[in-house]
């Protein structure tokens, strides 16, 4: 009885579900199944894949009022028009404006939040900077905002536990102000290029402490598409996708190619756009393969030749350490012939390997 008596009292000292229930708005969505309201996503993909193109595609279609990549109706905004805020922590607000002018986004809803002048770094683990980007919130009211980079807004990097927590606690706070799609740009670690390939992002691929994935509830990948056993082309087709999801199933996969843009096809008027991109999005292009040793070794020599031309011997030398033998290296070699090329006749001893373009 007096167990009873004392389950009672405790009943009535804590919050059941059921009244937690009744007081919580739905989940809702800026991108169903991609990107929800009022919590934390992260876009993650490795240096040049692309991921700030991405961001700022996904900004232009909210400002727009554009279906999103995979076709879905924009969020509904009522009457009063969308706005972005961009955290340019990178400090390159030249980018933005020259792919806003080239893509003729109306750049007066898209507020950029830099680094304070004479600065040329933020540091969301002080109060400055959180207290600029939470007034820009209530005052702007968002509809999205995008945080480029993690790296970029943290003093402390992105492996102490206690302060990654206490920076993404601030950043779902800051989504649920008003609750809006934030997006955090990160970046992948490097896979050692005589690992078995696969085309699959895991949450494994993504730098830092584990709790920056466990606190994000959709993380979404960037990856370069591999046509058959070829060598991933640097300007190809990318796949983007969700790697975790814990608002319900994981959408298929997109595919994405940059498609050229002229000089002023799209421009904005009072704004001199230079030449770029626009990204198309589809059905993912291709199914995965699993490449061999020669063509993993391919692509190791393009990275290696990507900081320009090196002796044969050199490269046969650094591709050792990554566990291929000489008769690999030259069988990728030949395969690659287009791309990499002799700069002297291939039995010169002056003869250097060099990346094509």
């Amino acid at each position: 009885l007096q167990r009873a008596q004392g389950g009672a009292e405790a009943d009535g000292a804590y919050t059941p579900l059921a009244e937690l229930a009744a007081e919580l708005p739905p989940v809702s969505w800026l991108w169903r199944g991609w990107i929800p309201q009022g919590f934390i996503s992260l876009l993650g993909a490795a240096p040049g894949m692309g991921k700030s193109l991405v961001a700022l595609d996904l900004a232009r279609r909210v400002l727009a009022g554009e279906a999103l990549p995979d076709g879905q109706p924009p969020p509904d905004m009522g009457a009063r028009p969308g706005r972005v805020i961009y955290v340019d922590a990178e400090y390159v607000p030249q980018l933005a404006v020259a792919r806003a002018g080239a893509w003729g986004m109306d750049m007066s809803r898209l507020f950029m939040l830099l680094p304070e002048p004479g600065r040329y770094f933020m540091d969301f683990c002080g109060a400055t900077d959180r207290d600029r980007l939470t007034e820009m919130v209530y005052a702007l009211e968002p509809e999205l905002i995008v945080v480029d980079s993690l790296s970029s807004i943290t003093s402390a990097g992105e492996n102490a536990v206690d302060d990654i927590r206490e920076v993404l606690g601030f950043l779902n706070q800051v989504a649920q102000i008003q609750p809006c799609g934030l997006l955090l740009i990160h970046h992948l670690r490097k896979r050692s290029a005589a690992l078995p390939a696969s085309e699959d992002l895991t949450i494994d691929d993504f730098r830092g402490s584990s709790h920056i994935i466990a606190m994000s509830r959709s993380v979404l990948g960037l990856s370069r598409v591999r046509a058959g056993g070829l060598p991933r082309e640097r300007n190809g087709p990318r796949r983007l996708e969700v790697v975790k999801a814990n608002l319900g199933q994981l959408p298929e996969p997109l595919g994405v190619t940059f498609e050229p843009l002229e000089s002023g096809a799209l421009g904005a008027p009072g704004v001199s756009p230079t030449p770029g991109v626009r990204l198309v999005y589809g059905a993912e292009l291709q199914e995965p393969r699993p490449l061999t040793k020669a063509a993993t070794c391919a692509e190791l020599i393009l990275e290696l030749l990507a900081e320009g031309p090196l002796p044969p011997k050199a490269v046969v030398e650094a591709a050792r350490e990554e566990g291929y033998g000489r008769d690999t290296v030259y069988r990728a070699r030949r395969a690659l012939e287009g791309q990499v090329r002799n700069t002297e006749g291939c039995r010169s001893p002056e003869n250097l390997w060099e990346r094509v373009g």
